[in-house]
């Protein structure tokens, strides 16, 4: 499902997980600034819409491609 242009870029978003009752998205991106090919992005739902990502960062991240999240 595109979410709109604050998560969906014209790259890769892949392996979406939803955490905190619907509150919070995971996902994989090459399509925001990151440390890697793919890295793990957050957003967060605010009032009905998806926060602005934020990168994982390190040590979620890495300089290769990082896929997914499982808590």
């Amino acid at each position: 499902m595109n979410l709109g242009p604050t998560v969906n870029t014209e790259y890769d978003e892949d392996f979406p997980n939803i955490f905190n009752e619907g509150k919070e998205l995971y996902f994989s991106s090459n399509g925001f600034p990151g440390m890697g090919g793919l890295d793990v992005f957050k957003s967060e739902a605010v009032e009905g819409e998806w926060s602005e990502v934020v990168n994982g960062g390190y040590p979620l991240n890495s300089s290769a491609d990082d896929l997914y999240l499982a808590l």
